[in-house]
């Protein structure tokens, strides 16, 4: 379960470079608490012999890995989001991605374009493989 790619990581780069308002404490909180979840269902997982079938902790340690990565990264997400904006605000917003005011945004329409088609195809071979 560790193998497969960190969902925590994903929402730290993704908001952390799209959103100017996240901090460095929220993606620390939304880092730890993603880690701390994942171990967590790897023991519930490695040890689900051991658990009440028809309890919650079972269904947690036996959740689809595709599903369980969706929560992961939703969950992480909103828990970066309350920190960073219950936090002080960052300083320095040079790292984020925006256009300056005298740049073109001739391409912005083609890549969302391709961005949505990207995401179709994330989902349907999500859907097909789970």
């Amino acid at each position: 379960m560790l193998l497969n790619r960190p969902n925590q990581l994903d929402a730290v780069f993704l908001l952390g470079l799209m959103w100017k308002k996240i901090n460095a404490k929220g993606a620390l909180s939304a880092l730890y608490s993603g880690f701390v979840i994942c171990i967590g269902r790897l023991f519930l997982e490695i040890n689900k012999e051991s658990l009440v079938p028809i309890g919650m902790l079972y269904a947690f340690a036996t959740e689809n890995f595709l599903h369980f990565a969706a929560y992961l990264f939703v969950a992480t997400s909103v828990l970066m989001i309350i920190v960073s904006l219950t936090t002080e605000k960052i300083k320095d917003t040079s790292l984020v991605f925006d256009f300056q005011d005298g740049e073109t945004t001739e391409g912005a329409g083609l890549d969302r374009i391709l961005s949505f088609i990207l995401v179709f195809c994330v989902l349907a071979l999500w859907w097909y493989f789970s």
